[in-house]
């Protein structure tokens, strides 16, 4: 768990450096985005083939809703953004009931929920614009 929460780290310092603002949004729709990609890639050499752009939408629909706890408005927002027709719609709702159904289960069997954990995490980059380090100490004498 400690790795998948340093990798959401870095995967939101990355994107919040190369200029893409939108507090949580932006990075959340680009990590659905991701996984759903790498997941479609594995899809794509077993079964028929299937753009990976769908993928993409309807895993940054999953993600979005999921960790931002809002499972309608997600959909909405990617059906907004994407403009895309209502065939993705069904698969949409699908996968945001599996990752929501999940989210459950697995705060279910946690001690610390995980929505209780993630400010921890995600406070520092909100409010600095990047996770950092702690600055080294500097001796007295230096300026």
């Amino acid at each position: 768990m400690e790795s998948a929460i340093r990798l959401t780290r870095q995967r939101t310092e990355t994107t919040r450096r190369v200029g893409a603002m939108g507090g949580l949004l932006t990075p959340g729709l680009s990590n659905g985005a991701l996984f759903a990609i790498t997941l479609g890639g594995a899809w794509n050499h077993w079964f028929p083939a299937v753009p990976l752009g769908s993928f993409a939408i309807v895993g940054a629909a999953a993600f979005l809703a999921t960790s931002m706890r809002m499972p309608l408005k997600a959909i909405v927002l990617l059906l907004e953004f994407t403009r895309v027709n209502q065939a993705f719609l069904v698969p949409m709702l699908l996968a945001v009931a599996g990752s929501g159904g999940m989210a459950m289960l697995v705060e279910h069997f946690r001690t610390i929920p995980i929505h209780d954990a993630a400010p921890d995490v995600v406070a520092p980059l909100v409010y600095t614009g990047i996770a950092t380090a702690p600055l080294p100490p500097t001796s007295a004498g230096s300026p």
